[in-house]
């Protein structure tokens, strides 16, 4: 099962220009975790949005796309909180 961990709020700003256009980039470190490994990556935030909260989470259907050729793309990822099974049962 892959899932991605967060464990701070933290936000990392990189910027600059290109071609006399400014540019933001806004990311956030989490943890990608499969069933054999566990991997830093960093997400990228849309511009304007608040962090991710600490917590466990699955990537949102909306991370993906199939395009003209049939194949499964990535677009930029969604993540979804994990409901733990104490909070469904309460």
């Amino acid at each position: 099962m892959l899932r991605i961990v967060v464990k701070h709020e933290t936000i990392e700003t990189k910027n600059g220009e290109k071609n006399g256009r400014k540019w933001e980039i806004r990311e956030q470190s989490a943890y990608l975790e499969t069933s054999d490994e566990r991997k830093r990556i960093a997400v990228q935030l849309k511009d304007g949005a608040a962090p991710y909260k600490a917590g466990v989470y699955d990537v949102g259907e909306e991370s993906f796309y199939v395009d003209q050729f049939g194949q499964l793309g990535l677009r930029r990822l969604v993540l979804v909180a994990v409901v733990s099974a104490a909070r469904v049962a309460g």
